[in-house]
């Protein structure tokens, strides 16, 4: 893959998360299966919005 985004918020890049996908996925694949995934918190951000008008 040729991807050039920035890393997550866990601070790993693409390339990084390559270097091992299908032992990431089989491992995902396995706690799924047997009930142990528990997925991370989600980070909330809030983005102003101004005053809502378009300014034309």
């Amino acid at each position: 893959m040729n991807w050039h985004g920035a890393s997550g918020v866990d601070g790993e890049t693409i390339r990084e998360f390559e270097k091992d996908r299908g032992g990431r996925i089989n491992d995902l694949h396995e706690r799924l299966k047997a009930g142990q995934y528990k997925a991370p918190p989600v980070r909330r951000v809030d983005i102003p919005k101004g005053n809502g008008r378009r300014g034309h």
